[in-house]
């Protein structure tokens, strides 16, 4: 057993030497043509980045966010198939499959007194009147107002709250008269803001809500109809009124609110650019006199490769025809964040290098990129495989998204590859050659040197330098202090218990918040909240309840003159009934109509249908002309829909139980039929997205983890990694409940996004665990954590000040980008720097025994580096080489 282990551990060695053999003799190319290399790096970028000319929107919500080809939109469609446009002559508001065209208004009260008072009316008549008579359009040398393109009912204009407006209604409500919920047999309940009844009488309410549906069967009434629509708003703007206040909204309010958040995506990025390349430099700048050293430029260098990529990325997706949605503005601080953290791991690689003393500038390069190309190449392609599979997503939002943000990341890491790794080589050929790191065409001298030239301390400390004899002369404060407070935790028992009731305390309070996770999305979140649409949509949320009718559609031939097909549709409509969430008092049943009438004949199917004909143009019978489809030669009904109401359905999660318990109906009814209602088409992303969510993280989780196992051929490692993987999403679950987060389309691309990303920190460590071979476990320890832990502490502290800035967007998109990445890399980074080490640590004996090549006196110094941990070391300020003589 022995000798087959020994056998698998010298292959995997030869594995492992080989790939980094591979990188190795990159590093070397790049360090042989350094300046060309850039150079068509960076005309191929810009050449890319033309494809922005072809930038092409897409903001329409039910596209984005619903999941496509799903069963609500499959039943719309068949019955769209086959009933014709209710928006026409013969309006009806109960019959709309889709929300269709309006303009809607919400008046409620100041101070929320009661509007069943006289001033009160007559404000809202005020109202009424100046929608109908002052909001003017003009087209074709015409001008239109509401009543000239209004939806038409068999009473006149199609407003849904008209009932309110009639002077029986409003002497009634001054008199204390109106029933409630019905008053003419009208429904009030989805009318009236916060409603109060005592014994059958409406006796107080806040507010009132009127929509006004407008004509959709022609082209040119849909061309006057969002003319209108938006005259609408812009006129309700500076609308002043006195005892009320005003919401408002129309049929494409949200998708035109959409449109302008862009810009401002764009702001927080170019601000998040500013923060970035200011902590980049500072982290990268080693604060102490040696100017050669210094390796600030390329901080700036490993900005602009990130930057680079997103143009370059971007203008070859847009060139492709893919359209740019709202989601995709994230994307840019997603990719800068990425493209740190493989900056400050390749400067660590380098740091690591034989000093130039005792190698050549490509000796460096292949040592650099045969340590740290390893480990860039793992993150970013399971990064990519991440968004890969995520671009298969049922939601368009997410397909783009991963798109977009797939291709970046391609291009971020050939820009690592081919402009920062070639930026590394020209500038450890300044420094070779002793040039001060700002002027690079000065060459400067020692401290000694310009001490006997009698230089103030002031010129001495801006232009003295020296070559870097080890990684201690180029690290910065922030790459120094972090390991060191890493390695003074986990070095002592108390800091290793400490670790662990932490890890047990994180992971309980996770599981809980997962379990308690809210799913669904609150449209009105998506605008910004200075949006008009957003007052609108808390106050309909706030005030209003929600009460869609239900569809109840017979969509095969049947024999309608037999007792046993009208007991079905009567025992189906029954069922339907017993739900909680539906109106007992509401149906709209052409057929019990019928039966009720003297034109009611069912000797034969053709008896029955001669006699509906002849009920349908009657004046009793004309309302249900638009619930019966007949074939064309008349002989017999082709389709018929009969409708219910829904009750007290306000949140997401209570419209996709509603409608999944309407589906079981469904299955137990005897007669094949359509169950549809409006609501149900964005239902469906509640009952999908914990299912598409699980599917394409777990999907993800086991491509990355293939990826990762190509790389370090180690199963325990793979174990390790999976393990930490799924504890950090179970944190983000977990504290998404913590932070008031839902899972939605919106999160969700947010989870897919961190299952790449939340690895990145926890290969490093691992990559780092398994490069060192030897057996001393704390010198392992150590070591690991002085390659790695400034770089992932930088990758992680830059990325969160550059999403900071989040903080105060009022975006929902960006906030809860936000909030999601800065979970991501706190737990990312307390997973890397504490829980995952310590259980290397622990897991040391499992793994090969190696050979020590190291001796003992060097094992104890480099342990001795970290060993003690202070608050200030002034030597991390001020090197030894400003007071000593150098080369």
């Amino acid at each position: 057993m022995k000798t087959g282990k020994g056998k698998c551990n010298k292959c995997v060695a030869r594995y492992e030497e080989k790939i980094e053999n591979a990188f190795a003799r990159l590093g070397s190319f790049l360090s042989k043509h350094p300046k060309k290399i850039m150079a068509c790096c960076v005309l191929v970028n810009m050449l890319l980045a033309i494809g922005f000319i072809n930038i092409e929107f897409q903001n329409d919500i039910e596209i984005l966010y619903i999941p496509q080809n799903s069963k609500s939109l499959v039943d719309r469609n068949k019955i769209e198939s086959l009933y014709s446009d209710p928006t026409g002559n013969n309006f009806a508001p109960y019959q709309l499959t889709r929300i269709g065209s309006f303009g809607d208004i919400l008046i409620i009260s100041k101070d929320s007194l009661n509007i069943m008072e006289q001033e009160y009316i007559e404000e809202i008549n005020s109202i009424d009147s100046y929608i109908r008579n002052k909001i003017v359009v003009h087209a074709s040398g015409e001008s239109f107002r509401y009543q000239d393109i209004c939806a038409v009912t068999s009473i006149g204009c199609g407003v849904v709250g008209d009932i309110l407006l009639s002077p029986e209604f409003q002497t009634d409500v001054v008199a204390g008269n109106v029933t409630y919920p019905y008053y003419d047999e009208v429904s009030l309940t989805s009318l009236l803001a916060n409603p109060i009844s005592q014994n059958g009488f409406l006796k107080h309410s806040t507010g009132v809500r009127l929509r006004y549906y407008l004509r959709q069967n022609t082209t040119a009434a849909q061309e006057i109809s969002k003319r209108w629509e938006k005259a609408f708003v812009e006129s309700l703007k500076i609308l002043n009124t006195n005892l009320t206040s005003i919401a408002f909204s129309h049929s494409d309010s949200l998708n035109s609110e959409l449109d302008k958040i862009t810009e401002s995506a764009s702001i927080f990025f170019a601000i998040t650019m500013v923060l970035m390349v200011v902590y980049a430099s500072f982290s990268t700048a080693p604060f102490n006199c040696n100017n050669v050293a210094n390796r600030m430029n390329l901080g700036f260098a490993g900005i602009l490769a990130a930057i680079l990529a997103i143009a370059s990325s971007f203008g070859l997706v847009m060139a492709c025809g893919v359209k740019f949605t709202t989601v995709v503005g994230v994307v840019p601080f997603l990719v800068t964040g990425i493209g740190i953290d493989d900056m400050f791991i390749l400067l660590s690689g380098m740091a690591d290098a034989p000093p130039l003393s005792k190698a050549t500038i490509e000796e460096r390069m292949a040592f650099m990129l045969k340590k740290s190309g390893i480990a860039i190449t793992i993150t970013s392609l399971t990064d990519l495989l991440a968004f890969i599979i995520g671009a298969t997503s049922v939601f368009v939002s997410i397909k783009i998204f991963c798109i977009y943000t797939a291709v970046a990341l391609l291009h971020c890491y050939l820009n690592q590859l081919f402009f920062l790794c070639p930026a590394i080589a020209i500038n450890e050929k300044r420094t070779d050659q002793k040039r001060h790191f700002c002027c690079c065409t000065l060459k400067v001298k020692s401290v000694d040197n310009y001490q006997e030239e009698s230089k103030s301390r002031c010129f001495i400390h801006c232009f003295a330098g020296h070559r870097p004899k080890s990684r201690r002369d180029v690290e910065s404060p922030m790459e120094k202090y972090p390991k060191r407070l890493m390695y003074f935790i986990l070095r002592r028992n108390v800091g290793k218990a400490g670790v662990i009731v932490i890890f047990l305390a994180y992971i309980t309070s996770s599981i809980y918040g997962t379990i308690h996770l809210g799913r669904g999305l609150e449209i009105h979140n998506l605008v910004s909240k200075e949006s008009y649409y957003y007052k609108y949509g808390v106050w309909d949320e706030t005030y209003f309840t929600s009460e869609p009718t239900l569809a109840v559609c017979i969509e095969n031939q049947m024999q309608y003159h037999s007792l046993a097909t009208q007991s079905h549709i009567s025992s189906l409509m029954l069922l339907i009934k017993q739900d909680e969430n539906i109106d007992d008092d509401f149906e709209i049943n052409w057929l019990s109509s019928y039966k009720m009438s003297s034109f009611y004949n069912n000797e034969t199917e053709h008896a029955f249908i001669d006699g509906l004909k002849f009920f349908l143009r009657s004046t009793e019978g004309e309302y249900f002309s638009n619930d019966i489809v007949f074939q064309e030669t008349s002989d017999f009904i082709l389709s018929s829909t009969f409708y219910l109401k829904t009750t007290r359905l306000k949140t997401s999660q209570e419209q996709g139980d509603f409608m999944l318990r309407i589906r079981q109906i469904k299955k137990q009814s005897a007669i094949p039929c359509i169950l549809y209602s409006p609501i149900f088409v964005f239902g469906e992303q509640y009952i999908q997205i914990l299912s598409t969510t699980l599917q394409t993280v777990g999907i993800a989780l086991a491509a990355i983890l293939f990826v990762k196992f190509l790389f370090m051929p180690n199963i325990l490692i793979v174990v390790v990694v999976a393990l930490t993987l799924l504890s950090i999403l179970v944190g983000l679950f977990g504290f998404m409940h913590f932070w008031d987060l839902s899972l939605n389309s919106v999160t969700m691309i947010h989870l897919v996004m961190s299952v790449g990303f939340s690895v990145d920190f926890s290969v490093h460590i691992c990559h780092a665990f398994m490069s060192v071979k030897e057996n001393n476990r704390e010198y392992v320890l150590k070591k690991s954590i002085d390659v790695t832990g400034g770089p992932i502490f930088n990758a992680a502290f830059s990325s969160m000040i550059g999403i900071a800035i989040l903080a105060i967007s009022d975006n929902y998109v960006l906030l809860c980008f936000g909030k999601v990445m800065f979970l991501v890399l706190s737990l990312g980074l307390l997973h890397a720097c504490l829980f995952l080490p310590l259980l290397l640590y622990f897991l040391m004996p499992c793994f090969p025994k190696y050979e020590t090549s190291i001796e003992p006196e060097k094992v104890k110094a480099e342990l001795h580096y970290l060993e003690t941990f202070t608050i200030y070391d002034p030597k991390l300020f001020k090197d030894e080489s400003c007071s000593s003589t150098l080369e």
